[in-house]
């Protein structure tokens, strides 16, 4: 392979190397000062410990590694709350060189147990054995080896190495044909990844058949070879090594864009991970890599979870949750309906620590604000789901890979009369019976809305809502705009009927300086402004029927901004003074101060939201 000499510094000191015209980002390791380069010039680490993962996760070294980190982590932190927790209602017994289905049975057992985080594959891997009500017994006696998928395979391996005795994986400790039973577990998931000794995460594969371990050929991972000589000030040659970086992206692993394992990454006191051609560590107060890098602490880490300490988070409850949903939102389901199954593990945590009622996916404090979502992102491609499994004034009631989002809220101006939700099962955090409602004592106001199709895309939508003669505009697609009118309508609201007649609600109003500017021809005005905006949900009339009457579902939410551009001066050919266009735009806040005071005036009323 053809190749070009490269001049790179690392500190005051320079290097000759030579590198082909692979695309991959290589990092540079110094033989004796061990510190580390981005081989094209972005630092990736200096001055501190980097190794050579052996490329293959099975190895020896790389289960030396792992002991290594588990005593640490026993020794020096407070990642685990017992040294032998209770085992789970059922387990897998690995001891003997056989693997078999464990119930303690009506006595609690304790002991050390591991789980297994992995991913089924799309509808589920053709080789994953599931327990089932038929199978039970005889799994009781045995599972037989040959019927365990690779990653299962893999589990049971490294558990024993660990010098473990139990395993817990979710296929196989629950009853994949009970519903009761599932839904048992289900309500269990907190306590069983809390108690575990260590989650084991096959954080590479896709599915069931992908395994733990990744050998990398010497072809794409040789460390060995040294293309570079670092010579030293008083003439030490210190041999460089070359490596392709090892990925730390948590976008860049199948199992962590899977929507369940969220929960059983938070849950989890430490979860090893089997990430390609490496191991990382990840436990509640340390990130590491069998590289070395710095990268596992800033982009593999969960920085939108603060870590609870004491039963109490460092930053307002909402926030926290608010966070974990926005994370949530952006991973995959294969079933809609497993939304809060999927979250219920971690709504009983977060209710402990905030002493609140969970209430489909929001909490019963901080209802007014939850109320305040959105999907956000381009483009905005949001449906409704075809069975019913969460109420339209939850998030959960959307199906999107567009991030949700929550609006602040300084001042609530509604109150919440009653909410009705009732379980599914015996899960009070899981999924919901049809239907569930919401009644507000709120200001209302009757509306109507235009879907008009954009000029510039067959695909895009434009929504007009008319309130009190005043229009707000917007691409449907589009759900945030600073200092401007903001709005966004779930599940491409309604593209049949032209116009609609809404319900516009006034739920509160956020208060805060913002600087403006405009520019209008050669003329900028800037200035600072006492921003006021009122945030209101856009909602539709259910049909009439014995169950629904007079009741409403929420369509989308509509911000209405006291300051705002003043449009008819944004055209290039026009000039007007810096005069002109502050008194125009004191003048359309002037305009919009009467729509508030409009709004405000209105006599409060019930209404009842599905």
């Amino acid at each position: 392979m053809h190749k070009r000499k490269v001049r790179a510094a690392i500190s005051n000191e320079s290097v000759e190397s030579t590198r082909g015209h692979r695309e991959e980002v290589l990092e540079l390791l110094s033989g004796v000062r061990r510190s580390c380069h981005d081989f094209y010039g972005e630092a990736s680490k200096f001055n501190c410990d980097a190794s050579i993962p052996p490329g293959d996760t099975f190895s020896t070294a790389s289960l030396t590694q792992a002991l290594q980190w588990l005593q640490l982590c026993d020794q020096h932190h407070s990642c685990r709350d017992a040294d032998f927790s209770r085992l789970p209602k059922r387990v897998l017994d690995v001891r003997n060189d056989r693997v078999r289905l464990h119930e303690p049975g009506p006595f609690p057992e304790r002991g050390n147990y591991a789980c297994l985080s992995h991913c089924w594959g799309l509808q589920g891997s053709k080789h994953l054995i599931c327990t089932t009500k038929e199978n039970r017994y005889n799994f009781s006696n045995e599972v037989p080896w040959s019927s365990l998928s690779n990653t299962f395979r893999d589990a049971i391996r490294f558990v024993r190495r660990l010098g473990l005795h139990y395993l817990w994986i979710d296929s196989l400790c629950i009853l994949q044909d009970d519903s009761m039973d599932w839904q048992e577990q289900s309500a269990e998931m907190a306590d069983i990844y809390r108690n575990a000794y260590i989650t084991l995460a096959a954080t590479d594969s896709s599915d069931s058949d992908g395994g733990f371990s990744t050998y990398i050929s010497p072809s794409e991972h040789d460390a060995m070879k040294s293309p570079a000589v670092l010579v030293t000030p008083d003439g030490e040659q210190v041999s460089i090594h070359a490596r392709v970086r090892c990925r730390h992206n948590n976008t860049q692993f199948p199992l962590l864009k899977r929507a369940w394992v969220l929960q059983e990454r938070l849950l989890s006191p430490r979860v090893l991970h089997f990430a390609g051609y490496e191991m990382i560590w990840e436990c509640r107060e340390n990130y590491d890599c069998e590289c070395g890098s710095t990268f596992p602490a800033i982009e593999f880490a969960r920085p939108w979870v603060p870590t609870m300490r004491n039963g109490t988070f460092p930053e307002p409850p909402e926030g926290s949750w608010e966070r974990v949903v926005e994370n949530f939102s952006r991973m995959s389901l294969t079933y809609p309906s497993d939304v809060f199954p999927a979250l219920s593990g971690l709504a009983k945590t977060f209710a402990t620590a905030f002493g609140d009622v969970y209430v489909a996916g929001l909490w019963k404090k901080h209802i007014v604000r939850g109320l305040l979502w959105h999907r956000t992102g381009q483009p905005l491609e949001t449906k409704k789901a075809d069975q019913w499994y969460a109420p339209s004034w939850s998030w959960a009631s959307t199906i999107s890979d567009n991030r949700i989002e929550f609006l602040s809220i300084k001042e609530e101006l509604v109150s919440v009369e009653k909410m009705h939700t009732v379980p599914k099962g015996p899960d009070e955090t899981g999924a919901l019976e049809f239907p569930a409602s919401l009644d507000l004592k709120a200001r209302v106001l009757r509306a109507s809305i235009d879907i008009l199709t954009s000029p510039d895309a067959e695909t895009r939508q434009e929504y007009c809502i008319s309130v009190l003669g005043k229009e707000y505009r917007g691409p449907c697609e589009k759900v945030a705009e600073p200092c401007g009118d903001l709005g966004a309508l779930d599940r491409g609201f309604p593209l049949c009927v032209q116009p609609c007649k809404v319900y516009i609600a006034l739920i509160g109003k956020e208060c805060y300086e913002i600087p403006f500017s405009q520019n209008s021809s050669d003329i900028f005005f800037h200035t600072w402004v006492a921003q006021e905006t009122l945030r209101c949900l856009v909602l539709k009339g259910l049909p009439h029927d014995s169950r629904a009457d007079g009741a409403c579902e929420r369509v989308g939410i509509l911000s209405i901004n006291l300051y705002e551009r003043v449009l008819d001066f944004e055209d290039p050919a026009l000039r007007v003074s810096e005069k002109e266009l502050a008194e125009a735009f004191e003048r359309r806040a002037a305009e919009n101060r009467k729509v508030f005071e409009e709004l405000e005036k209105l006599p409060l009323e019930t209404i009842t939201i599905w």
